[in-house]
């Protein structure tokens, strides 16, 4: 093969490379993408959670201060805080919809927390009837407190398989921005290899060029 066949083949090949090379890359990158949103999506499962148990515990304050205080403006603040139980409940529905397992959890986790409000809400009536008993108020306390617990351990067993799961994809995240990161680096390198290799043959040609110009001419000259 000429030199110039030789320049226009690996003229080319550059660019036959860089193409493919910027497909590996973006498909890389949409790699990356999903393991950035996966380590996003268990944080926010974890941040749900920790909404959850906040929200509960407060619903369970507010109503010990009712029964301690009887201040109906704190009745209000209850139902906010239900609410927001409810709410912090759903978005971990849907959080966990793709995860079988802590959609089980979840299943428990629901059941616990509206025992706990049905509690909340019987003890508070006690108090507005006006005519709640020590027994009654303390038996209804003693539930409160042993759905707490329970609630509390289903909160952490959830937020330890999120760990788990964060640790799984904060690493598949590290492995893809490395894989990402070599794609782009060889790919540049090889590019910058056949592009030097292409100019490389190009002053060749010149020089040979030039040679034949001046053999050319000193010839003339005889």
């Amino acid at each position: 093969m000429s030199s110039s066949g030789k320049a226009n083949a690996a003229l080319a090949a550059a660019i036959i490379f860089l193409l493919l090379s910027s497909g590996a890359a973006y498909s890389a990158f949409g790699r990356l993408r999903a393991s950035q949103g996966w380590v996003q999506h268990t944080r926010d499962v974890q941040d749900e959670l920790d909404q959850l148990s906040k929200t509960s515990w407060r619903a369970s304050r507010i109503s010990a201060e009712y029964r301690d205080s009887g201040d109906a403006s704190l009745l209000e603040r209850e139902a906010q805080t239900v609410l927001a139980v409810r709410n912090a409940l759903s978005s971990i529905q849907r959080l966990t919809a793709d995860n079988a397992g802590q959609q089980v959890s979840y299943g428990k986790l629901r059941e616990l927390a509206e025992q706990r409000i049905s509690l909340i809400e019987k003890s508070i009536e006690l108090k507005r009837s006006g005519q709640p008993t020590l027994e009654s108020q303390a038996a209804t306390q003693r539930q409160i407190t042993a759905n707490a617990e329970a609630l509390d351990q289903l909160l952490q067993a959830m937020y330890a398989e999120e760990e788990r799961l964060l640790a799984e994809r904060q690493q598949r995240e590290q492995s893809s921005f490395t894989v990402t990161a070599g794609t782009l680096a060889t790919s540049l390198f090889l590019a910058l290899v056949l592009f030097l290799i292409h100019h490389q043959l190009l002053t060749d040609q010149v020089r040979q060029r030039v040679r034949a110009e001046s053999s050319l001419r000193a010839l003339s000259a005889r």
